[in-house]
């Protein structure tokens, strides 16, 4: 939905009026949507897969089992938090332009994706 969100910002965007090309909003959040699709998503599932793997055992307490789950849902969060986070960075570079700002965001998340 993320994504979605983000592509129909920038056909929205697309139509307002802007003095140079690279000053449009629209290809910087066309760029924020596929780097978060085909970047972020296949790291994503990679990191589930492994978590998957990781807790398929089952504990033989409850209270293990808890903290089992309690933890695997920490590990998801991180990844997600981690692009919020680099999105708001980004998104605070108000001195450069849109498309620049949407390439940090790019290479902040490519190199993200090559330490994972």
């Amino acid at each position: 939905p993320l994504m979605w969100g983000l592509m129909d910002i920038s056909a929205s965007e697309w139509q307002l009026p802007a003095q140079n090309f690279w000053q449009r909003s629209a290809l910087a959040f066309l760029l924020h949507g596929l780097s978060i699709w085909l970047v972020f998503m296949l790291m994503l599932k990679d990191v589930l897969i492994l978590v998957g793997k990781l807790t398929r055992n089952r504990p033989k307490n409850q209270c293990l089992e808890i903290m089992k789950n309690c933890l695997s849902s920490c590990a998801l969060i991180v990844p997600c938090a981690i692009v919020m986070a680099t999105y708001a960075f980004s998104f605070s570079l108000s001195a450069l332009l849109p498309i620049e700002r949407a390439a940090i965001f790019l290479g902040c998340i490519l190199c993200y994706s090559i330490v994972t």
